[in-house]
């Protein structure tokens, strides 16, 4: 870039530090696996749900269908039906085993990837949704500032069950118009902030260019080094294409 390539974009915040895990199917805590600052690894229990009433019910019907499926799969296979429908059977079979897994899984939170918990808001009886906890109570510690605490609620009441601060840095999403002088490439650094998050001027790299509509260019930028500040996911940020 040229120092005369002196122009401002916005574009939006869409990988974060910071996730906020909720369960699938509204329910209530039933146990909280993790405490604050504990490290998990990837696909880890954090967190399980009473199990709903209808989820119960759910997870039987399953079930029904799994033992119904294995049985006409061993039917077919025992008379020799041909194996178009026999293959059908065995699909059928696959379906309502991933029905049945999607639905157990609903009632508990799982690690998307190694973190830090970085709050716990949910606890034991507490009322949840997948949108979160509707009227949480404040942990007695956290991580979090309270410009990002008030972030995680998103205008509303809700708060996550439990928040995770990943290893993975925050990527931003800029469409850059086809009339930009910018002359950009991968590997080109930036400067961005964040104002959400009081994130001012820092470092970052665009590590991919899509062509874009109207013949401009969709960037990913990836912030350098680890920032003190979080910034969440669908924050707008400000791009400063100039040196």
């Amino acid at each position: 870039l040229t120092a005369a390539e002196n122009e401002t974009l916005t574009g939006v915040v869409t990988q974060s530090s910071l996730d906020s895990l909720n369960f699938a199917a509204a329910g209530r805590v039933a146990r909280v696996r993790v405490r604050l600052g504990q490290i998990v690894r990837k696909g880890q229990l954090l967190a399980r749900e009473i199990t709903p009433a209808g989820a119960i019910s759910a997870v039987r019907n399953d079930r029904a269908a799994i033992v119904a499926d294995k049985s006409d799969l061993a039917a077919l296979t025992a008379a020799g039906a041909p194996p178009a429908s026999v293959n059908a059977a065995k699909a059928q079979l696959a379906t309502d085993q991933e029905q049945r897994a999607a639905d157990q899984a609903a009632m508990l939170i799982r690690a998307p990837m190694a973190g830090t918990v970085a709050a716990v808001f949910g606890q034991v009886g507490a009322a949840a949704t997948p949108a979160g906890l509707p009227t949480p109570a404040q942990p007695a510690a956290t991580q979090l500032s309270a410009l990002t605490l008030a972030s995680l609620r998103g205008g509303g009441r809700e708060l996550p069950v439990i928040t995770l601060r990943t290893a993975s840095r925050m990527q931003i999403r800029l469409a850059i118009p086809a009339e930009s002088p910018a002359t950009l490439r991968v590997g080109s650094v930036v400067r961005l902030s964040v104002p959400a998050a009081r994130l001012t001027r820092v470092s970052g790299v665009i590590t991919a260019l899509t062509p874009g509509n109207g013949g401009g260019q969709v960037a990913v930028i990836q912030v350098r080094g680890t920032v003190a500040a979080t910034a969440l996911t669908g924050m707008r940020a400000s791009v400063y294409l100039s040196s």
